[in-house]
């Protein structure tokens, strides 16, 4: 697979994938416990098959903060779907 792709474009993966912030696990169990274990958009949890995600409502990409009340559950269906190109706050 490294053949596809130059060593300069696996630097550049390698250090855009360590900037990532990753959510505080005692965070992701607040917003997770506020948001019932549910996402806010379709209302799906894990009984259902769904797979929970932190999204950050305001994206980070555009000045959104990394705080509890940034934070949203979302299925990964439905923040893959949102991406960063909205800051719609589902939990309301």
């Amino acid at each position: 697979m490294h053949g596809v792709f130059s060593q300069d474009a696996m630097l550049q993966v390698r250090q855009a994938a360590e900037k990532r912030v990753k959510t505080i696990p005692s965070i992701r169990w607040q917003v997770f416990q506020r948001d019932d274990w549910r996402c806010v958009s379709c209302g799906k949890g894990s009984p259902h098959g769904a797979i929970l995600q932190v999204d950050h409502i305001i994206p980070r990409s555009k000045g959104g903060k990394d705080a509890l009340e940034n934070y949203q559950t979302l299925c990964n269906l439905c923040n893959l779907g949102k991406s960063n190109r909205d800051d719609t706050d589902l939990r309301w």
